[in-house]
Parts: structure tokens; C-alpha cells; sequence
């Protein structure tokens, strides 16, 4: 493995109840980086973040596995944390040690007891947060009730970066309000881009406009801008979100099947590309309130 510097180092812990996909999530990013060449499976007990005897007999996460993956030219460290409740040690200790926290809705049953964990943790150690809807390949998925049931809990500042065409057996497509295109995905994952569908134009339009006035709030340089253009560009939108992920200002919604590997390229490029590194954050306090850097 080549050296990394600390700038093109990312730290993600992802939270979420159990049978949320987080371990399914981690191995399609396995999959996706050339990690692994065949993707596991829950179910087969051949995933390989759960690998230990008493996972493979309960059939999930138990404890807070480390692995690493190389994408984009950066490493990517990856704590893939247990759901149940039972195990909320093991969380803690990865919120403490992440920078970014992926916290998973399941499309299906919304938010539960291992996603509010999540966020608990991650907001006691001022973690930046990306929210991802995953399940939307299931029948009973509905997004707009998870984007709710997200924006119960985090409040407004939530906001939906993508949204889907379609959930279900059919879900490989989403309109991304970053790149203004639309995303779709091959059996494998790989990512497809093209124009937005006209039937959609006035839907995204309401959405971007949304999107970018959360963000101009954030900065006031952008701020200025917006009033002065009318809208940002995908750079000027990349940086706002950054300051405001590093400030809890804003926590993005993805989409994502991990089963089908439907948007888990598109999370890592936002992680490499906008998720902050080690020196973006800020120190952090000790009891005797000494600041201690990141470097």
C-alpha cells in the first residue's frame, strides 16, 4: 500500500440499527475500490467485516470492525459498527474515533433505536454527518417518509442531495441535486450519468434552489454570490457543504442499495471529495480544556 498524507486520509464510522446494510454497505465499497473481487453476503457468513464465529451464529455485526479501502487516490478508513442496542459500547468507541459518521435508514422501517444511537454519539463528539436511505430496492421502501422521520431527528437541516426515480425491485436511478444529472447503476454499481428526464425539471429545480439557499446560509461569501448570480456551481456548493458538514450545519441524504451496490460509488466520491480529513476538523477539548490538534 502506498503512503497516504493525512489530507487524502478519510475516517468514516457507519451507524444504523441492525439489518440497515451497513455490513452489506462496506462490502460493496470493498467491492467498488478492488478490495475484494467478489462481494459477500450476510447471509453466507463470508462478509469481511463480520468475521468471527459468534457473528457468523447470530447473523450480524457484534462488534466495530476497522478495514481500509483505496479509492480515488485516497485511504479510506471504514468502522462498520453492530445495530443492536445490546452493543452500544461498540459505537461509542467508533463515534470517538471517526471523523465522519454514514448513519443508515432502512427505506423499509424508517428511523429506529440504532440510527438515533448513532446520532447520539455523533453528536456528543460534534462528528459530521451523511445520512443514507438504503433498502430503496425493497417493495415497502418510501423515501419521503425516511426523509422525514430524518428531518424529526436532525431537523431541517437535513437535506436531500438526491432523490429516487423509482424504489422497489426497480430502483437503479436517482436524480443527484449536486451534479444536476441522473445517476443511474449497473448490476455491478458502476455509475452511468445522464440529463435530467424533462418531467422531472420542475421537481429538481424547487429541490436545487432549496438545496443551494441552505448552503449559501452557511457562508456568507456564498451568500453574496447566490443573490448576485442565482445559483452556485457543483465547486462552490462542494466547499460550502464541507464547512458546514465540519460545522453541523448541514447533514446530507443520500440513496443507496448496498445489495445491489445502486449509489455506493457516488457516497465515496462525496466522501473523498467533500467529507473533511483529519486536519479539516477541529482540536479537541481534553478535561483540563488543553486544544489537541489533529496533526
Amino acid at each position: 500500500m502506498k503512503v497516504y498524507d493525512t489530507q487524502h486520509i478519510r475516517n468514516i464510522a457507519l451507524f444504523g440499527h441492525a439489518g440497515s446494510g451497513k455490513t452489506t454497505l462496506t462490502e460493496s465499497f470493498s467491492l467498488l475500490s478492488g478490495a475484494i473481487t467478489r462481494k459477500g453476503q450476510v447471509e453466507e457468513r463470508n462478509t469481511i467485516s463480520d468475521y468471527s464465529d459468534i457473528e457468523h451464529e447470530r447473523g450480524s455485526s457484534l462488534f466495530v470492525t476497522p478495514l481500509y479501502i483505496e479509492y480515488n487516490n485516497f485511504k479510506i478508513n471504514i468502522l462498520d459498527t453492530p445495530g443492536f442496542n445490546d452493543y452500544i459500547g461498540e459505537v461509542i468507541s467508533a463515534a470517538k474515533a471517526a471523523d465522519t459518521g454514514l448513519i443508515l435508514i432502512n427505506a423499509q422501517n424508517g428511523m429506529e433505536v440504532g440510527a438515533e444511537n448513532g446520532w447520539q454519539y455523533c453528536e456528543v463528539n460534534a462528528n459530521p454527518v451523511v445520512f443514507c436511505i438504503s433498502k430503496l430496492d425493497v417493495d415497502q421502501a418510501n423515501f419521503d417518509n425516511a426523509v422525514d422521520q430524518i428531518q424529526a431527528l436532525a431537523g431541517k437541516s437535513a437535506t436531500p442531495v438526491q432523490y429516487p426515480l423509482k424504489t422497489g425491485a426497480g430502483f437503479n436511478e436517482v436524480i443527484d441535486l449536486l451534479k444536476m444529472k441522473l445517476l443511474s447503476f449497473d448490476d455491478k454499481g458502476k455509475m452511468n450519468i445522464d440529463d435530467i428526464p424533462a418531467s422531472e425539471a420542475d421537481k429538481v429545480e424547487k429541490l436545487r434552489s432549496e438545496l443551494i439557499e441552505s448552503v449559501a446560509e452557511t457562508d456568507e461569501d456564498l451568500m453574496n454570490k447566490y443573490f448576485e448570480e442565482g445559483t452556485l456551481t457543483e465547486d462552490e456548493i462542494n466547499t460550502g457543504l464541507k464547512k458546514a458538514l465540519v460545522a453541523r450545519q448541514i447533514f446530507p441524504i443520500f440513496c443507496i442499495s448496498g445489495k445491489t451496490n445502486n449509489g455506493a460509488s457516488r457516497v465515496l466520491d462525496f466522501v473523498t471529495d467533500v467529507c473533511p480529513s483529519p486536519l479539516e476538523l477541529p482540536p479537541v477539548k481534553t478535561l483540563e480544556e488543553k486544544e489537541l490538534a489533529y496533526d
